[in-house]
């Protein structure tokens, strides 16, 4: 199957918005629909959740009308075992994005009672399909439709495969917003400092402790409000891990933003896990050390990742430097900081280490 053109990937990133707006659980159908239709043509799209053990079909459909009566999904679910894409996901395993004509003929299509009792009632001839996630007996999916005419092409279907991860992640994401409120009480109870973001970067639970360090760091932030600088900060690293996204790279290192105010320096850490991911940034509180001061930022980067445990290995390829001149690095903090060890380093200082990898470097047991 050819690649898209650069028109078509334009597209796909112009509906990521759409993709990873704050939608809970109950509002992501109409969201996956809404992001299926701005990108392929179409007569009906639908969000479907398949409940492979019960053998029912549950989800939205637009236009509304195409079920017709309040009969028509128990006449679907009367012949579920009949669906083509239904019993290749169920035989192999593979979500991924196909047609109805890549699994049966039309004259085999047109013999099943699938057919005559619900595609014919509501004038589908051809349809494409694909899921993007999965929960205990359900897959989660969308499904393009389209009556007598033209089949769908290639193009349409490497544009679902495409936009199919970022479903699955904003699905994933919609489905936590229920449980956000009591991940706030444990991250307050815990007395950690952590802004966590939605994928557009927008700040979305902010700690009492984090309120507190930008208050007592940055006397200008209002209560309860995180930072311009902060804001902009995550929103870069979003914007750059959906670019990414697009080419299905995996997020690499996110620089510290080390930010100054009277009272002295605070230092915030970003980690996720994949594009479109919620960001987690965990503040660190450097007080008012004057070791600071004597640092270059690329020295405190380095020295933070030595108290995320990384060896100088690790850190010279999350870097893209040489392991010398790591050794370097950390040769000139231990002299500017009159220590000798990298533990002394970290402990002058009080860093922590951030709350996950933020490169997905597997973690050391020992620095070495």
């Amino acid at each position: 199957m050819g690649q898209l053109s650069a028109k078509d990937l334009e597209r796909i990133l112009d509906v990521l918005p759409v993709v990873y707006a704050d939608a809970d659980a109950d509002q992501f159908g109409r969201v996956a629909i809404e992001a299926v239709s701005r990108l392929i043509p179409h007569d009906i799209v639908s969000y479907n959740e398949v409940h492979l053990r019960d053998r029912q079909v549950r989800g939205l459909a637009d236009p509304p009308e195409t079920l017709w009566s309040a009969d028509a999904p128990a006449i679907f679910d009367s012949h579920f075992d009949e669906h083509p894409y239904i019993r290749a996901v169920g035989e192999t395993g593979d979500d991924t994005a196909r047609r109805m004509s890549d699994l049966l003929s039309t004259r085999d299509f047109h013999r099943l009672g699938l057919y005559a009792e619900f595609y014919r009632e509501i004038g589908v001839e051809y349809q494409m399909a694909a899921g993007f996630a999965h929960r205990p007996g359900v897959m989660v999916g969308v499904s393009a439709d389209r009556g007598p005419g033209r089949d769908f092409s290639d193009r349409d279907v490497r544009v679902l495969d495409v936009l199919r991860p970022h479903l699955a992640v904003a699905y994933r994401n919609a489905m936590a917003t229920k449980s956000s409120v009591p991940i706030a009480q444990v991250l307050d109870a815990l007395d950690e400092a952590v802004v966590v973001c939605n994928a557009l970067g927008r700040p979305e639970v902010v700690t009492e402790r984090a309120a507190s360090l930008f208050a007592s760091y940055l006397p200008t932030t209002a209560a309860d409000r995180v930072p311009e600088d902060v804001v902009g900060w995550a929103a870069t690293i979003a914007a750059r891990l959906m670019r990414n996204a697009a080419d299905d790279d995996v997020p690499g290192a996110v620089r510290p933003l080390l930010l100054s105010g009277p009272a002295g320096r605070i230092v915030l850490r970003a980690s996720v896990a994949a594009p479109g991911d919620r960001i987690v940034i965990r503040i660190h509180d450097l007080g008012p050390s004057a070791g600071l001061d004597v640092l270059s930022p690329r020295e405190l980067e380095v020295l933070q990742h030595v108290a995320d445990g990384l060896t100088d290995d690790e850190i010279a390829r999350l870097l893209a430097v040489s392991v010398r001149t790591v050794s370097k690095h950390l040769e000139r903090v231990y002299r500017k900081l009159g220590v000798s060890s990298r533990g002394r380093a970290v402990k002058a200082l009080g860093l922590v280490p951030a709350l996950t990898n933020p490169a997905g470097t597997p973690e050391s047991g020992q620095a070495r």
